[in-house]
């Protein structure tokens, strides 16, 4: 196998693990009975519910359809409404694991993610062994494909031509030119669409056109990065993320909540679970992730970040309060997603001696907190005696900000 790309004495390599169909596998895995019958994962407004998924067997229907009409081609297909909350948890759970394979790990959609496996394949005795650890790595039920080229795009390629739970390597990115269509292509909609009004069906097409050319119709950055595409180079950097720990909490509801109190009341049990995990002993935690789901399939989100690590249930639930109060949820909450983020090993806060002391800095916590609920600078001031006795009434006090 040949990769042209070398760094530090290794030859590059970055794998694709790609998960077709992602949205409908997790109903699957979900709900086996849908095995063998019709159905598609639908998303959006209440009265603009659209297809963002199909199984095998609603072949069909076509992504974007309306639900009306996707029931209208197939009579006795099944429509579930997509949590993208689940969908994205079990992707974040692919990614660690996948992290735990190799360091660099990085996936900018669901369902795709790159993996920097440079050098790898001699800790784990040889490519083979390294390409079924990254195949056996998640769940058998999504039936994953692997790509291995020298690049993000061209692995993503070699994962769409391979079969399900198998790998293609692509040595030569001039070979499969004629493979790449324009939906495949790492741009802009509106530059695909173009690219197909120009009668552009494959990549290798493009092949003799100049960059200049191509930057007149598409612009200075989207024309370098087609021409360079249709030229086999990808010029694009790997970017691993960066996985935060957290720890999470679900809480169904069998009848929707809808007041604060019974929402705050299942908040409360929940932080209960989280602050006692084993994983947060001894820490504190920077953020708070709140997702609630209502009874008619409708989403609530908000991410509460705190002025300073916290690891005490009573300001959190103040703090919780506090933004609730002003929140306006879509409906009646049937599950409740608490989910503590950005967790550190700050554990602990020394105490003044002096009781003065003590009263002052409440209030100042008090004062962060209601800016970092505000998102600015909270108006508040105290008032000092400059000239107490000048015939001047503007001149005998001044008000002065409490925070520098």
């Amino acid at each position: 196998m040949f990769y042209y790309c070398i760094i530090r004495g290794y030859v590059l390599m970055i794998a694709c693990v790609l998960i077709t169909h992602f949205y409908a596998k997790n109903e699957l895995i979900k709900n086996p009975d849908l095995k063998g019958s019709p159905f598609v994962v639908v998303t959006g407004e209440k009265n603009n519910l659209v297809v963002i998924d199909r199984s095998v067997e609603a072949k069909a229907i076509k992504l974007g359809m309306s639900y009306q009409a996707a029931i209208a081609v197939c009579k006795n297909v099944t429509v579930i409404e997509g949590d993208y909350g689940i969908y994205h948890d079990i992707h974040q759970k692919n990614i660690l694991t996948l992290n735990n394979i190799s360091p660099k790990v990085e996936s900018k959609d669901l369902g795709i993610i790159m993996v920097d496996i440079t050098g790898l394949e001699m800790l784990y005795g040889g490519i083979q062994n390294l390409k079924n650890v990254l195949i056996t790595a998640l769940n058998k039920e999504f039936n994953p494909r692997l790509g291995i080229s020298d690049s993000k795009f061209f692995s993503y390629v070699a994962a769409l031509q391979c079969d399900p739970n198998e790998c293609t390597d692509i040595s030569d990115n001039f070979e499969c030119m004629s493979k790449i269509v324009p939906d495949m292509l790492p741009i802009r909609l509106e530059s695909r669409l173009k690219l197909k009004e120009l009668g552009i069906s494959h990549l290798n097409q493009l092949s003799k056109w100049r960059m200049d050319v191509l930057q007149i119709q598409f612009g200075i950055q989207e024309g370098k990065k087609i021409w360079e595409l249709s030229r086999g180079i990808d010029s694009e950097l790997f970017n691993h993320a960066v996985v935060e720990p957290s720890i999470k909490k679900t809480i169904e509801i069998d009848e929707g909540f809808s007041t604060k109190q019974s929402i705050m009341l299942a908040i409360s049990y929940g932080l209960d679970d989280l602050l006692t995990n084993v994983l947060f002993r001894n820490r504190s935690a920077r953020s708070i992730n709140l997702n609630f789901r209502t009874i008619d399939k409708q989403f609530w989100n908000k991410k509460i970040n705190f002025k300073e690590p916290l690891f005490s249930k009573s300001i959190i639930m103040s703090i919780i309060s506090n933004v609730l109060e002003t929140a306006i949820i879509p409906g009646p909450v049937d599950r409740i997603m608490i989910e503590l983020i950005e967790l550190t090993n700050d554990f602990g806060v020394q105490k003044p001696m002096f009781l003065t002391s003590q009263k002052r800095d409440d209030l100042l916590e008090s004062i962060r907190q209601l800016e970092a609920r505000l998102e600015g600078r909270a108006p508040i001031y105290t008032v000092k005696e400059i000239e107490p006795c000048s015939k001047i009434p503007e001149r005998r006090s001044a008000l002065t900000k409490i925070l520098p």
